[in-house]
């Protein structure tokens, strides 16, 4: 069984730049493929 990393991308900072927090969601998706989870998800609207 495959399991994926969902990451909701709802920031509730919005004094944190936009960077940072795309930053923040590379070094998880990098710890998530060394636990290995097979996919990383962040819902765009």
């Amino acid at each position: 069984m495959d399991f994926g990393y969902y990451l909701p991308c709802y920031w509730p900072d919005t004094t944190i730049p936009m960077q940072h927090a795309y930053r923040e969601a590379v070094e998880q998706a990098k710890v998530a493929e060394e636990l290995g989870f097979v996919s990383f998800t962040i819902p765009e609207h």
